[in-house]
C-alpha cells in the first residue's frame, strides 16, 4: 500500500498499461451468446443409409455397446438405433482422461471391422446434449435460374472448400439436392453365367479406391505419413476394373453391367418463391470469437462470390453475430446507464467532481483488470457474465468509496496528503478485506451446482469474483495515491 502511495505517477503509469491491456484483452475474448462447455462424455455415430432400425440396432449398435462398455471410466451408456444411423453416447467418470478415453474407444471399434457390416465405420464424436446444440455461425439459402443439381455442384466446389479452409471454422455443410455418383446396375444373367457374386464386385470396386501406406519421414520434431491411393475419376475408368477371368480373358465390369453417371436420392428440399434452393450452414470451432470470424467469413464470401456465375441469389437465414452485437448494445447502453446513476449518487454524497470521477475510475480499472484475468485464464465470455458484471458495479466502487472517504476524513482532521493516504487506508483495510471476502464466497457455492445451472451461474460467479479482487486491488492502491 505505502508503495502505491509513495510513487503515484509509477502508480498511475501501471494502471494506464492495465487500462490499454484490459481493452486489448476485451476485444480478443470470445463472446458468445450462450455458455459453451465441454461434458465427459463421447458420441459414437454409425451410418448405413437405408437400413432397417431393428437391423442397426442388431448388427450395429449392440456389438457397439458390448465392446466399449469395457472401456476404463465408463459409467452409463444410452444408446439409439434410427433409419440408416446408430447412436451411442459413453457417460465417463469425471476424473476420467477424455483423450485416453476417446483413444480407447477408437481401439475398440478398430477391433470390430470383423464384426460390423462391409464398409460400416463408426466414429467418435465430442458429445454435445440437444439444449446445447451449437447454433450455426451462419446459414444462407442460395438460389438462382439453375437446376439444383448445379447449385448444389457449384455451392461444394467454390464455397464449401473456400470457406472451410478459414481458421477456426468446424465444419462447412451443404443440404438440398444430392451428390454426384456412379451407377453400377449389374445383368443378372451374365453375372450368373459367370458365377460373380454381386458382394465380390462391390469388394473389387472397394479395393479399388482404397489407399495404402507408403513410408514415413521425420522433420525435426515432425513425423509425416505417406499414403498412396489411386481414386477413380470417372465411368469409363472404373468399367474398366477386372473382376475376373473367363478362358483367358479378363471380365471387366462393363462386361457384366451398365456403368452411368447418376444422383444419388434427395432427401431434403429447399424453396423460395418456387424456386429450388441450396442451404449452405457454417458452424465455428469452440473458444473463437464469433463477431470477428463472421466478419472474416462475410469477406472471404464476397471474394468466392466474384467467382460463382452471376443469377445467384444469396439470402441470410441465420447469423448469430448479428444476435450477438444487438445483445452488446443493449448491454452498452445499460452500462451508460448505470454509471450515470451511480456518478449522480456518489456526486450527492461527496458533493465534488474530481472525487466522484476518481471513484469512478476505479469501476473501470476493476473491470478491465477482469478483462486481463478472464483472457489470461481463457474464459469465454457470454451475455449473461457480461450482464453480471454490468449489474456488479455497485458492489465494485463500495471499496472505494470507503477508503476514499477515511481518507478525506483524515486530511480533515489536518494530516499531510501522504500520511492521510496511509493511515486512512490502513484504518479500513482489514473490514474492507472482510466485505469483500465474504461477498467472494457467496459465490464459492456456484460450483456445487450440477448440470444446467453451473454451466450457466458458474463462469458468471467467476467472472465477479475476480472482479471483486480487482476493486479490492485498484481501492487500496490507485484511490490512495
Amino acid at each position: 500500500m505505502r508503495i502505491f502511495i509513495e510513487r503515484p505517477v509509477a502508480t498511475a503509469m501501471i494502471f494506464l498499461a492495465m487500462m490499454v491491456l484490459g481493452v486489448y484483452s476485451f476485444f480478443n475474448i470470445p463472446i458468445e451468446l450462450a455458455p459453451k462447455e465441454d461434458f465427459p462424455q463421447l458420441d459414437i455415430r454409425t451410418s448405413w443409409s437405408g437400413v432397417s432400425p431393428e437391423i442397426i440396432q442388431t448388427q450395429i449398435t449392440s456389438p457397439l455397446e458390448e465392446a466399449v462398455s469395457t472401456v476404463r471410466g465408463v459409467r452409463k451408456i444410452t444408446s439409439e438405433s434410427h433409419i440408416g444411423q446408430s447412436r451411442i453416447t459413453l457417460e465417463f467418470e469425471e476424473d476420467t482422461n477424455m483423450e485416453f478415453a476417446h483413444l480407447a474407444l477408437r481401439e475398440k471399434i478398430s477391433g470390430l471391422k470383423e464384426v460390423l457390416p462391409y464398409g460400416v465405420r463408426p466414429w467418435v464424436e465430442p458429445y454435445v446434449p440437444d439444449d446445447f446444440t451449437i447454433t450455426p455461425l451462419l446459414q444462407y439459402t442460395i438460389s438462382g435460374d439453375y437446376s439444383l443439381q448445379a447449385l448444389r455442384e457449384m455451392v461444394k466446389d467454390k464455397l464449401e472448400i473456400g470457406v472451410g479452409a478459414i481458421k477456426g471454422i468446424s465444419s462447412v455443410s451443404v443440404t438440398g439436392g444430392s451428390d454426384a455418383e456412379i451407377k453400377v446396375i449389374l445383368d443378372n444373367e451374365k453375372i450368373k453365367s459367370l458365377n460373380i457374386h454381386p458382394y465380390m464386385i462391390n469388394y473389387l470396386i472397394q479395393e479399388r479406391t482404397r489407399s495404402f501406406p507408403a513410408g514415413k519421414a521425420k522433420k525435426g520434431n515432425q513425423e509425416l505419413v505417406f499414403r498412396y491411393s489411386d481414386p477413380i475419376t470417372g465411368v469409363k475408368e472404373l468399367s474398366e476394373i477386372i473382376l475376373t477371368y473367363s478362358g483367358g480373358n479378363p471380365v471387366k465390369i462393363k462386361d457384366v453391367a451398365r456403368v452411368i453417371p447418376s444422383f444419388g436420392e434427395i432427401y431434403q428440399i429447399n424453396r423460395i418463391n418456387g424456386k429450388p434452393t441450396i442451404n449452405f450452414t457454417i458452424r465455428k470451432e469452440k473458444g473463437i470469437s464469433t463477431v470477428k470470424l463472421t466478419r472474416e467469413v462475410k469477406k472471404k464470401l464476397e471474394e468466392l462470390k466474384k467467382e460463382l456465375p452471376p443469377g445467384l441469389i444469396f439470402r441470410v437465414v441465420d447469423d448469430e453475430s448479428e444476435e450477438i452485437e444487438k445483445n452488446l448494445n443493449d448491454l452498452y447502453l445499460l452500462v451508460g446507464i448505470i454509471i450515470a446513476i451511480i456518478f449522480v449518487l456518489v456526486f450527492l454524497v461527496l458533493k465534488r467532481v474530481r472525487p466522484t470521477i476518481l471513484v469512478l475510475s476505479s469501476l473501470a480499472f476493476s473491470v478491465l483488470i477482469t478483462f486481463n484475468l478472464i483472457y489470461f485464464f481463457k474464459i469465454s465470455l457470454n451475455m449473461l457474465t457480461l450482464g453480471g458484471l454490468t449489474l456488479g458495479f455497485g458492489l465494485f466502487v463500495d471499496n472505494s468509496i470507503v477508503v476514499f472517504e477515511n481518507v478525506l476524513r483524515k486530511r480533515e482532521e489536518g494530516l499531510q496528503p501522504i500520511q492521510a493516504a496511509i493511515q486512512g487506508a490502513k484504518e479500513v483495510f482489514l473490514p474492507v478485506l472482510a466485505a469483500t471476502l465474504t461477498t467472494i464466497s457467496v459465490f464459492f457455492s456456484f460450483a456445487y451446482f450440477q448440470g444446467r445451472l453451473k454451466i450457466y451461474y458458474f463462469p458468471l460467479a467467476v467472472a465477479i469474483s475476480l472482479a471483486l479482487t480487482a476493486s479490492l486491488l485498484v481501492s487500496f492502491s490507485l484511490i490512495p495515491a
